[in-house]
């Protein structure tokens, strides 16, 4: 799947009503659940664009358990879920984190292969640096893995400025992961360069390569200053 996402500049464009990170509410979620409706399980700050060719997965909003959360699911589908900042994140430093599972992944999908590289979900940070002979901007996607699985991480298959990072991702119904990632650290061990701004958040769930159902769940989606960061 990694192959074939390429994010053009044009998903890239300021929204005027989309809030910056930091201006998020206290709480720190940029999935908005809390005003979430059955019928719009995402604020219209966030945009859907389904890879070309493919549906968009299912999105449900699901109250289970005293938790509110996003259900992602379909079989052999793929979309970009983004949310844009009308101000580029520009802090010193960042901290971004989730918390995910991953009840059902695609069957028969390795990371390791360009062919089958498919994933029930994947939290992506988008950056503000395109290069000369690419209009796709350098994004690092966070991309769930079995809990227990090898650390793995590679440059994605389609060129050098997508960057592939497997996380672990609880597979058992009743329990979740917590993750808590620094991208602006993780840019610059990938890239060597100092790290540009971010100007989107997201996720999205492929199934295309493999053609199999999915089903994944996001509870919260956070973007803040690390609290340990000291310059």
């Amino acid at each position: 799947m990694m192959r074939r996402l390429l994010l053009s500049s044009s998903l890239l464009s300021a929204i005027a009503t989309t809030p910056t990170a930091s201006q998020s509410s206290p709480a720190c979620d940029l999935l908005d659940l809390v005003g979430a409706t059955a019928k719009a399980p995402l604020s219209p700050a966030w945009q859907v664009r389904a890879v070309r060719g493919e549906q968009a997965p299912m999105l449900a909003l699901v109250d289970s358990a005293n938790a509110r959360f996003l259900r992602v699911s379909g079989t052999a589908r793929a979309a970009w879920h983004v949310r844009e900042f009308a101000t580029p994140w520009r802090e010193p430093s960042a901290r971004l984190s989730w918390v995910w599972r991953v009840s059902v992944a695609p069957t028969g999908a390795d990371l390791t292969s360009a062919k089958t590289d498919d994933s029930a979900l994947r939290v992506f940070v988008v950056f503000d640096h395109t290069s000369r002979f690419t209009r796709t901007p350098r994004t690092i996607f966070y991309t769930a893995q079995p809990t227990g699985a090898a650390a793995y991480e590679r440059r994605s298959f389609s060129g050098n400025d997508l960057y592939v990072i497997g996380l672990p991702a609880s597979g058992d119904a009743a329990a979740w992961s917590p993750v808590s990632v620094s991208p602006l650290v993780d840019y610059q061990r990938i890239w060597k360069r100092a790290p540009p701004a971010i100007v989107a958040i997201g996720f999205l769930q492929d199934t295309d390569q493999t053609r199999s159902f999915s089903r994944a769940d996001l509870m919260s989606l956070c973007l803040q200053r690390d609290a340990s960061f000291s310059p």
